[in-house]
């Protein structure tokens, strides 16, 4: 079992013990497994044993620990078909249990009409017995686990408190970054701050100058509107005034003529 081999797990050295005796039925059958049980429960206690925590390697103490030793276990070779052999009966064991379950859901229930059903039964029962374990199961800081929830009100305060640690632990190396990445790129975040000062500026600029292009624009179609009734108004004067002149200048040639024949007049008298 590869459980067996890691080596996070806490296992205690020199607590492995004596199962050779074994009471009930099946006797022959539990002794062969606890019997094998404990070989490989002995021969990993050899292979990986222990490691010291490093909090004890800074508290040294004046008595010297006695130094545990165990046994080396050599493990018998399984062959290749042997292996393959029980697998294959474990597989027919299986394979018949669920048969025997499948056949007692039918009799239990009418609603099973085939081995599908039973099967989605099965799961959707497994499903909910889970969901139902883990809500129950809340995740302890300071075991460093998932413990049961006897208080859902103090697993809740635990939780918070562990999230708010770790967000405070994640900003305060997220503030460390953000002045590293000052310090070395001071110069161009500088620069940036330059830059886009400058871009708001020309950006500022562009807008002013669209809207003062657009109020110079109106302004011009106004005067030329104006300048057009300014212009018809001016020839409309001009035509009154070379009438008036006309007039004008007709009634004095009449005067003249008028000032001729009068002095005409006057000569002969």
């Amino acid at each position: 079992n590869t459980v067996l081999k890691r080596s996070d797990l806490p296992r205690p050295a020199g607590a492995i013990p004596d199962l050779s005796t074994v009471e009930g039925g099946d006797a022959m059958a539990q002794a062969l497994i606890q019997a094998e049980m404990l070989s490989l429960l002995k021969h990993d206690a050899h292979a990986y044993p222990v490691a010291e925590p490093e909090n004890s390697k800074k508290k040294k103490s004046k008595k010297r620990k006695k130094e545990t030793s165990t046994e080396e276990v050599t493990l018998d070779i399984v062959p290749e078909d042997a292996s393959d052999q029980a697998k294959n009966m474990l597989q027919e064991e299986t394979e018949q249990l669920m048969h025997e379950k499948i056949c007692q859901a039918k009799e239990g229930n009418p609603d099973f009409t085939s081995e599908h059903d039973v099967l989605n039964a099965m799961a959707r029962a497994a499903v909910e017995v889970s969901r139902e374990g883990a809500s129950k199961l809340f995740y302890q800081e300071e075991k460093g686990c998932f413990v049961e929830s006897s208080d859902e009100l103090e697993a809740l305060k635990t939780e918070f408190q562990t999230i708010r640690e770790a967000a405070m632990a994640l900003r305060k190396k997220n503030d460390k970054i953000s002045t590293k990445l000052g310090v070395k790129n001071g110069g161009y975040i500088k620069r940036t701050k330059t830059l886009q000062e400058d871009m708001f500026q020309n950006f500022a600029q562009t807008q002013n100058h669209r809207i003062e292009g657009a109020v110079f624009r109106s302004l011009a179609a106004m005067e030329n509107r104006g300048a057009t009734q300014r212009t018809e108004g001016l020839q409309d004067e001009l035509a009154a005034l070379e009438s008036q002149e006309a007039k004008m200048q007709k009634q004095y040639g009449d005067l003249l003529l008028e000032k001729k024949r009068l002095m005409a007049s006057l000569k002969t008298a």
